[in-house]
Order: structure tokens, then sequence, then C-alpha cells
């Protein structure tokens, strides 16, 4: 699992799991995450925690790299639990939070579990003599372990081979173990958020902004520019939809202006929300289908696969959109953004855009859901003024 650093709150001996489980309150969001050595092996293990249940859960053997995600996972940390190592608890905020639920669909349980039901019949073993000469005891008390800071050396070479910037990760490579794990899960997590900027970039139509490209691309390796980058590539994801915007108003270049003036044929409305749904297509990737629909389930304009029934899927799109509207409102809050939900293959998003329709799509399992929702943001902003 990818998860970010958070607070951390307590840290102690895996054998305190149990202990600092049932000291969680039942509002807690954060995670638990341990290293332990067992059988010979060293294991790492993460147990995502959401409103004081277990919502994710893997478990790593950094021998061979294999991993154990969601129930599996967590059946494989009970017979762990007479092992020797570390365990910390971290606090989320909502953005943590967002990033965990993110970066990690593979590691969700099906159901959200209850801590104390994880804890039924859990028997930890008391530490041992044999545990201490195992060598975590003596790695807490000398500040390094031999055996797992060989692997972090081994991880350094890895990413170096990849081109990134590893200099932060060799700078505390000799310090107290603790530190450097804490380190490497912060650096492996940047990773992944460069990795997603990435994603974002090629997903971009970047015709005429090479020297743009170019500048991010440059820093795409680097985990110490991520803020910098994420403001650049907002820069240019803002200057390429002036540009389209500029285009669809009829903007030409001086090469254009020179070509004789065709009539333009006056678009439909209905053509011109098709055309908004083809460019959303085309920004975001992995779209199963996208409709614009009123509030009263009527379809406007669709793209949806052919073995579906429009007329269908528009009134429970625009029910389901209606039933989440009326809870916010009895519950005092503030107007509802949007309705998202995950079945097995795909996922399903319902986008309000303005007082009369709504954007619907249908999202497969391998989408970039940070990237469409915000290009079905867009879109729908783009609705709300075409329905004026």
């Amino acid at each position: 699992m990818y998860l970010p650093k958070g607070i951390r709150l307590k840290h102690g001996d895996f054998s305190d799991l149990p202990g600092f489980c049932r000291e969680l309150p039942s509002e807690f969001n954060g995670a638990i995450t341990f290293y332990t050595k067992y059988g010979g092996k060293f294991y790492e293990g993460n147990m995502l925690i959401m409103g004081g249940k277990i919502v994710a859960s893997s478990i790593k053997n950094l021998e061979d790299d294999t991993e154990l995600t969601k129930e599996e996972s967590l059946e494989d940390i009970k017979k762990k639990m007479d092992g020797a190592g570390d365990v910390d608890i971290y606090s989320f905020n909502d953005v943590d939070m967002w990033l965990s639920v993110e970066h990690n669909p593979q590691a969700f349980l099906k159901n959200g579990i209850d801590i104390p039901y994880f804890l039924e019949g859990l028997v930890v073993k008391p530490k041992t003599r044999k545990s201490t000469e195992d060598g975590i005891a003596d790695s807490k008390k000398h500040g390094r372990d031999e055996g797992m800071r060989k692997r972090f050396k081994a991880k350094i070479d890895e990413w170096r081979s990849k081109g990134y910037d590893v200099l932060p990760l060799e700078s505390v490579i000799d310090y107290d173990l603790q530190e450097v794990q804490s380190t490497f899960k912060k650096f492996e997590f940047d990773i992944k958020v460069l990795q997603r900027i990435e994603e974002q970039l090629n997903s971009f139509d970047t015709a005429g902004f090479e020297d743009d490209v170019r500048a991010i691309r440059s820093k795409l390796r680097d985990t110490q520019r991520i803020v910098e980058l994420m403001g650049g590539i907002k820069r240019l994801e803002k200057r390429i939809e002036s540009k389209q915007k500029e285009m669809r108003k009829g903007g030409v270049t001086e090469k254009e202006k020179e070509k004789p003036v065709e009539e333009k044929k006056p678009v439909s409305k209905k053509e011109a929300f098709l055309n908004l749904l083809r460019e959303l297509e085309i920004s975001a990737k992995d779209l199963k289908g996208v409709a614009v629909i009123t509030k009263n389930g009527l379809p406007i304009a669709t793209r949806l696969p052919r073995d579906l029934d429009v007329e269908s899927f528009a009134g429970m799109a625009a029910a389901m959109y209606g039933a989440a509207e009326t809870t916010m409102v009895e519950l005092k809050h503030s107007n509802l953004f949007w309705v998202y939900t995950e079945a097995e293959d795909s996922k399903f998003v319902v986008v309000g855009a303005g007082p009369q329709a709504l954007l619907v799509a249908l999202v497969g399992m391998g989408a970039n859901m940070g990237l469409v929702l915000v290009k079905l943001k867009d879109t729908a902003n783009r609705v709300k003024d075409l329905m004026k």
C-alpha cells in the first residue's frame, strides 16, 4: 500500500499492536503500519482505518516483494503476531485519507471490519530471549539492522536506475532505522504522486506547448519538486483549456486568416452537447460511457454502450442523484457536487451541472479517478453554461 506520512501518534513493539488498536477512538482516521521479522524474513504491513474500522490492508514480504491484500492479508497479519518488530499509529487529515483511498483500490476490503472483531481470539506471545537474538531488539537498541538496511540500499539502486534523485535517501541511510523506514515510506509515496502527474501530462493535448512539457518532464524524477510540478501542471492545463476555449469561440491563427472564409453551419444544442462529450472522452481515458441528462431523468445527449437502455439509465442516475441531494439537505449540508459509487468492474459518477442538468459517467476500474473527476467537473460547468 502507498500511504502518506500523516502524524505519528504512537510507536512501540509489534506486540503492542492489539493494545494500540483498543485505544483508538471510534471516529479515528489514519493508518497502522508495522515492520516485523517472522520465520527469518522481514515483512511490512499496513492497515487503513476509517471511522474506527479497518477498510484496507496489506502485508508485503520484503525479501521477494510478494504482497497479500484485502481480507487475506488480515489473516496473515494475525498469523505473524508472534513475530518481533515495530508498530506505528498515524493519524490522517481529510486530504491524507483521500490520497490513501485514491492510491490503494487493490487493498480495500469488501466490507469494513470493526477493530474489536479483528482482535477477537488474537493471542500475542510475549517477547522471548530468542526474538531478541533474532535481531530486531538489537536493531532498536543500536539503531540499525543490517538485513533491513541492505534491502533499503537495494531499493536506492533500483530507483537510481530509473532516474530518480535518491539523494534524500542516501543522506539518511545510516541513521536510526525507524527514521530510515519513515523516509523511505514517504519517498515511495512521492514516486507514486510523480507517476500520477506524468499520467496527467500524457493525457493532455500539448501541441504548441512543447517547451512547457519539456520543463515539466525534466523534473519528474525529483521528489523534492512535487509542489513545483503540481503548480506547473495546473498552469499548463489552464493554458490548454484557454486555447481550446478560444478555438471553440472561433479564434484563428494568422495562417488561418489568409484562407478563404467558409460559411459555418449553425450547430444545434444537441450537437454542442455531443461535442462536449467527445472532448471529455478524449481528455479523460477509461470512460466507458458519458451522458448529459436532465434532473428529471430525461436524456439530452448520450455516448453510451449500445447494450444500455438509455431511458432507464438516465432515470436511475437522476433518481440516485436526487436521493443524495435530498439527504444532504436533510443533514443541513451545503450543495452536493457529485455522487460516486463503485461496482466490481466499473465506477459510476453523477455530477451536478447547474439547476437543470446532470453529467453522468461510467468509468473503468483502471482509471485515474483524480484526473477523471477534474475533467468531469470542468465539463459539467460547460454543460451548465450551454443550458442557459
